[in-house]
Formats: structure tokens, C-alpha cells, sequence
């Protein structure tokens, strides 16, 4: 009887391990594996870049960063292209025309959405299938098909991109320092 009420007081077992250097780092998410856990930063990373250099462009695509980089995860598009094409076609949606949604010049800038997210998705969708899986391997390529053959849209979106890449390798120098 005593060693029943010994035994039910006793934890069934313990594991435990030590850590040090290096290997004891702090894993962001609970549960999740290291990959995930990189993925998320770098997805929050980049929607951070696209909200801080929309917002500092004082455009009103600001708060649709999060959809930018929904939409180029879900397509396997870089996300600072959606962004960046609507700076070279409507000075990140200052300059377009009103009620469209269309910051992206797409048909001409003609072509309504239904909002900011509808235009992202789509435009997203048709530079996926319309244009990349029909050979455009390129910015150039992509920037004849879209651009009516234009030569200067492509160094125009390709600029735009570095800036984002900049505004990115600036926030990572700072998560590292974490």
C-alpha cells in the first residue's frame, strides 16, 4: 500500500537536455520546425519591405502588403514584382485612374477590380499564366509582352525591385542583430 502511494506520487518520466553555444538559440514559434519557422520570417520580412517603401512612396497600396505577398508565395512570383510594376505604371497607385484599382496600367489601366486585393490576385494570376508559363523568362521578356514591347519598362521594374531588395537586406541587418 505505502509503495502504490510512493509510486503515484513519483512523475511517470522526465527528459531533459543542455544546451549551450551556438545550439541554444531560441526557436521563434513553438513547434515548428526550423524551415517553417524561416519561411515566416522571411515572409514578415518581406511584407514589412513592401509596407515601408509603399508607405514611404506615400501610396495607398500600403496596406495591402500582406496581400502582395500572398498572392507571390501562392503564384511563385518574387514579391517585390507586383509592387514594383505598380510604381513603374501609376507611381504606386498615385496616378491612375479612380475607382479601377488598377495601380498596375493592366489593359491599359481600363480594367476595374473590385478592390485593391482583387487587382493584386488577378494581375498576379495573369502574370503567371499569361506570361511566365508562356515563356517569358525574363523581366525584358515579360515588360515586351506587357508593355506593348517596350525596352525601358523592364530597367524601370528591375530599379524598383533593387530598391525593395535594399529596403530587405536593411530590416534583416537588424533582425540579425536581435
Amino acid at each position: 500500500m505505502i509503495l502504490s502511494l510512493f509510486a503515484l506520487a513519483l512523475p511517470a518520466s522526465v527528459e531533459a537536455s543542455m544546451e549551450a553555444d551556438q545550439s541554444a538559440q531560441l526557436r521563434p514559434f513553438y513547434g515548428v520546425s526550423k524551415a517553417k519557422a524561416d519561411e515566416i520570417l522571411r515572409e514578415n520580412v518581406q511584407e514589412t519591405v513592401i509596407r515601408s517603401v509603399l508607405q514611404k512612396q506615400n501610396s495607398p497600396l500600403a496596406d495591402e502588403a500582406d496581400q502582395f505577398v500572398v498572392v507571390a508565395r501562392a503564384l511563385d512570383l518574387d514579391p517585390y514584382l507586383l509592387p514594383a510594376i505598380t510604381g513603374v505604371e501609376s507611381t504606386f497607385a498615385q496616378f491612375m485612374i479612380p475607382g479601377t484599382y488598377n495601380p498596375f496600367g493592366y489593359g491599359k489601366g481600363t480594367i476595374k477590380f473590385d478592390s485593391w486585393g482583387d487587382g493584386i490576385a488577378k494581375v498576379g494570376y495573369a502574370l503567371r499564366y499569361r506570361y511566365i508559363d508562356r515563356g517569358a523568362r525574363s523581366l525584358s521578356d515579360i515588360g515586351h509582352m506587357y508593355a506593348g514591347g517596350s525596352d525601358t519598362w523592364a530597367p524601370k521594374v528591375a530599379r524598383l525591385m533593387g530598391s525593395f531588395d535594399k529596403e530587405e537586406a536593411k530590416i534583416m541587418r537588424y533582425y540579425e542583430l536581435l
